[in-house]
């Protein structure tokens, strides 16, 4: 039997009190939501590095991510550069498109967003949004 190469399965895992709800996958729009400061950063952001290494390979079409965190933490901001260089030392940067929504009111989450910005090549889009 022979293995679809070109399949990668959706990754979901839901938010705790101190971890983002994250859904990644090829062919729906991926998200990160959420707070993100897990006592142990390595444990939570390994599988989402390791989705990331296989989905470069596969070359989707298109792969649009949306960041929308009210806190993260600096381990998780490590892991979370490292996830955006995955996707930025790729071949096929070109086709992804990072969205960091931040509410207008929070200057450290949208400039939080910025420095990564500028840390990669990826297509960046900021978009404020207001909380209900």
């Amino acid at each position: 039997m022979t293995k679809n190469l070109n399949y990668l399965k959706p990754l979901q895992i839901n938010s705790t009190s101190d971890t983002p709800d994250v859904f990644l996958s090829i062919s729906e729009i991926s998200s990160f939501r959420g707070r993100s400061l897990p006592e142990n950063a390595f444990d939570f952001y390994e599988p989402i590095l390791e989705w990331a290494k296989r989905m470069v390979k596969i070359n989707p079409p298109s792969f649009t991510l949306i960041f929308q965190l009210d806190y993260f933490n600096s381990s998780s901001g490590r892991y979370l550069y490292e996830f955006l260089h995955i996707l930025d030392k790729s071949n096929y940067r070109n086709s992804y498109n990072i969205i960091w929504r931040y509410d207008p009111d929070d200057d450290l989450m949208h400039e939080r967003g910025q420095a990564f910005q500028s840390l990669c090549s990826l297509p960046f889009q900021f978009e404020e949004v207001v909380k209900q």
